[in-house]
């Protein structure tokens, strides 16, 4: 059945390896070797970006933020 669906893109459609072109199946591999390495180049400058970045300053952030707060409510009028 696949030979009836398919047997005129055999030739075309195969690997180098059981006879069809090899510029076709090259350069399909070297189009899958270079979306590996965009992928895998972006995901990792995406967290090792996010890694430079360092938590100490939000969370110093968010402290200073409740602290504030904190004394605002204890300064302020008719708090009980």
């Amino acid at each position: 059945m696949t030979a009836e669906l398919y047997g005129d893109r055999a030739e075309r459609c195969a690997g180098v390896f059981y006879g069809g072109n090899p510029a076709g199946s090259f350069k399909a591999a070297w189009v899958c070797v270079a979306v590996i390495i965009a992928w895998t180049g972006s995901t990792m400058t995406v967290l090792f970006g996010a890694m430079k970045v360092p938590i100490t300053s939000g969370i110093e952030r968010v402290l200073l933020l409740v602290i504030a707060l904190i004394r605002a409510r204890e300064t302020s009028p008719g708090t009980g």
